[in-house]
């Protein structure tokens, strides 16, 4: 995905989710990291 101009640096995406749903009151995402795909599950505040 860097390679092809999709993303800036690995890695920055997963602490900028956190840090964003934190900020807005939600649960921590849960993320699924495979080889092939990465699945994130974002859960409504409460």
């Amino acid at each position: 995905m860097k390679n092809m101009g999709f993303m800036q640096r690995f890695g920055i995406g997963i602490e900028t989710a956190r840090r964003t749903l934190a900020a807005n009151g939600n649960p921590p995402p849960e993320f699924d990291v495979q080889d092939a795909f990465v699945l994130v599950t974002v859960r409504r505040r409460p």
